[in-house]
């Protein structure tokens, strides 16, 4: 991993940054360290993370900012949720079904039920 920090500006320049490596980065040690800097600016990055998930175009990138909403405890990001519950790629619905089980919400809660049917249906195919 080829890290460049440039000197960051303000406080929103650093969140920006230690938001896109904390979504580029393998190493979940280095993630971990990253989110634990950004709990005194949950909410600035809470944002960064939704976006990341909402509109990134590597599904990996969309993955990891959902695992890192879910990290972070950010439960108002239902939206995220919803989406990725319906990517395309089947590592981002996995990681959005994880983190739809924490929410309290129906909407979230009736698309984990959709998603989760056909599994639920097969599982009971085998049994019998």
């Amino acid at each position: 991993m080829n890290l460049h920090l440039e000197q960051p500006a303000s406080k929103s320049h650093v969140v920006d940054h230690f938001c896109k490596l904390a979504v580029e980065t393998t190493y979940c040690d280095v993630r971990d360290a990253l989110l634990e800097t950004l709990k005194d600016s949950a909410d600035e990055a809470s944002k960064r993370f939704i976006a990341y998930a909402m509109q990134a175009s590597d599904p990996s990138v969309r993955r990891r900012a959902l695992i890192n909403l879910s990290l972070m405890g950010c439960y108002h990001a239902p939206k995220a949720v919803l989406q990725g519950l319906r990517d395309p790629s089947r590592e981002v619905r996995i990681a959005a079904a994880f983190f739809a089980g924490f929410y309290d919400d129906e909407e979230v809660q009736d698309a984990l039920e959709i998603f989760l049917r056909p599994i639920l249906l097969m599982m009971l195919k085998k049994k019998c």
